[in-house]
């Protein structure tokens, strides 16, 4: 049988959350990586559905993108 992993950028530990209101929250997050990343996850609910808004990461002094899914 096949195998699988999850990609290492994915192996995060969440370190808080923020519900900034019903539909929207911020969830910062760290990799387990020898040089820890943080990343900053804001997410909004859509028709049920979490859905990624964006993402800041703490080696690019917290820029964020948004995400076209």
């Amino acid at each position: 049988t096949l195998t699988f992993r999850n990609p290492p950028e994915y192996d995060q530990t969440i370190i808080s959350e923020n519900l900034i209101n019903k539909n929207k929250v911020e969830i910062l997050t760290s990799d387990n990586s020898e040089q820890v990343h943080q990343y900053k996850y804001t997410l909004i609910l859509e028709e049920g559905l979490w859905k990624i808004d964006k993402v800041a990461y703490s080696w690019m002094n917290w820029k964020s993108t948004r995400q076209n899914f």
